[in-house]
């Protein structure tokens, strides 16, 4: 998914587990039809607007 913004970036393991997180986050929410919002907290350099 992140090669067509990024494609020579590749998200650490910590990285893909709060991405795959998030997108379940997603799919949850739109199957149940509920609004919501995820919040990602991180250090400076940690990759947040990667993911």
């Amino acid at each position: 998914m992140l090669d067509s913004v990024l494609p020579d970036k590749h998200l650490t393991e910590e990285q893909q587990d709060i991405f795959n997180e998030i997108l379940d986050f997603c799919h949850e929410n739109l199957e149940t039809n509920t609004k919501g919002l995820y919040q990602l907290n991180g250090d400076a350099g940690t990759g947040k607007s990667v993911i």
